[in-house]
């Protein structure tokens, strides 16, 4: 008896274990969401060139270069995109490269000589669009030396579906007051937003320019549209020039702000901008005005380049200077005091090339169409307390002279 007890209790267990086992399936739900993108870029362009003769009630009688004897094919007008300026630094679009800025240069011009360029601005991304919500650049714009009409205004702010295409003219006339042998160059900037969230004429946004000059305030030349400096290298492979350059950013300030404001600058590599036991005004110098001057930075010289349409603002009691980093440094402006907008506040920087004298590195320039080069590219943002107001990006191209690549 006591052994079929044992038997029947074990069989009991057997039956209750069987009796909670669970036969189950699962089901999952997946959530996949792809997101489109906000993509604008500029499509085909026309350009047409014209000469002009002196009304009889002032200003110029305009006809077509070609369509009579006098109006002589003088003037040259090109037209091309090319990558100026990484306007998708910063952006949350991630579109690819497509910053391409179209780039209109006159060669060749004189008093009189006009030149009309039509153009596309095509969405080409996923998601709708409405622009321009602002443009920055007012019609009719003149520095005396130029004149730029166009007719890009908020008010032609439209939705554009991907694909759609709106079309706009620009007209740059070369005026009485320009002088020969001269660059003058100004920018316009049209800004695009995604469709539900868009504000036509919305006030615009604070943004930066980057250019080089030399302590003097002569031109630089330009190579693949970049500006151009010489290294040049003595038969000792010794590097002789050049000893400077001036590194200018200058960021628009459309509405007011109060210090502090801060300007950074990471300098390219092989260049530094440290006083050492000088004084700052030696090395950097930070002007602030309503306008940018004709033809800037060309003719301003950093022994005062504020003269005549800017202040400089002090160093020390205003602006407050660091410098880290040795070559390809980093130079920070902060603006301790005072307020600024609208206008410009601009930092020019006396850049030290730091292998001048030194002997030349081994595959330090590349091959280039037919030339040696090295590009140097210079950086700089300004700062609101913790938030980036505006970026500014430039490349100065040097170029290799008594060397081979």
């Amino acid at each position: 008896m006591k052994q079929l007890t044992v038997i029947a209790t074990a069989l009991l267990l057997t039956t209750v274990a069987i009796s909670f086992a669970l036969w189950a399936d699962v089901l999952k739900i997946q959530l996949v969401a792809y997101t489109g993108n906000v993509d604008v870029q500029f499509g085909s362009y026309s350009k047409m060139e014209y000469v002009g003769f002196p009304a009889s009630g002032g200003g110029w009688s305009f006809v077509p270069e070609g369509s009579d004897p006098e109006a002589k094919d003088v003037g040259q007008c090109t037209v091309a995109l090319q990558e100026v300026e990484d306007e998708e630094s910063g952006s949350p679009s991630t579109a690819g490269n497509n910053d391409l800025d179209l780039v209109i240069t006159i060669t060749n011009g004189y008093p009189g000589y006009k030149c009309e360029v039509t153009f596309e601005v095509v969405n080409s991304g996923s998601v709708p669009v409405k622009g321009p919500t602002y443009v920055d650049l007012p019609s009719p714009y003149t520095d005396g030396h130029i004149l730029v009409e166009h007719d890009i205004s908020t008010a032609a702010c439209v939705q554009l579906h991907p694909g759609d295409k709106q079309t706009f003219t620009v007209n740059v006339t070369v005026l009485q007051g320009a002088e020969e042998q001269t660059t003058y160059k100004v920018q316009i900037h049209l800004r695009y937003d995604q469709w539900n969230e868009a504000e036509c004429g919305a006030p615009p946004e604070p943004y930066g320019l980057k250019d080089f000059t030399t302590t003097s305030g002569d031109p630089l030349g330009y190579l693949g549209g970049y500006r151009m400096i010489k290294i040049v290298v003595n038969p000792q492979n010794t590097i002789t020039k050049p000893d400077h350059v001036v590194m200018v950013v200058a960021f628009y300030l459309p509405t007011t702000y109060t210090a502090p404001l801060t300007i950074i600058d990471d300098l390219p590599m092989d260049w530094s901008a440290d006083p050492g036991t000088s004084s700052w005004d030696s090395v950097v110098k930070v002007c602030y005005g309503a306008t940018l001057p004709a033809g800037f930075p060309n003719y301003l010289p950093f022994s005062d380049p504020c003269s005549g349409w800017a202040t400089q603002l002090p160093a020390s009691t205003v602006v407050q200077f660091s410098y880290s980093g040795g070559s390809g440094g980093v130079l920070t402006a902060q603006i301790v005091s005072g307020t600024y907008g609208p206008g410009w506040l601009v930092m020019f920087i006396k850049a030290n090339y730091d292998l001048q004298g030194s002997t030349l590195p081994s595959g330090y320039f590349s091959p280039y169409d037919g030339y040696c080069i090295r590009d140097f590219e210079n950086y700089a943002e300004l700062k609101y307390g913790d938030s980036t107001l505006a970026t500014a990006t430039g490349t100065l191209r040097g170029v290799g002279q008594g060397v081979s690549c």
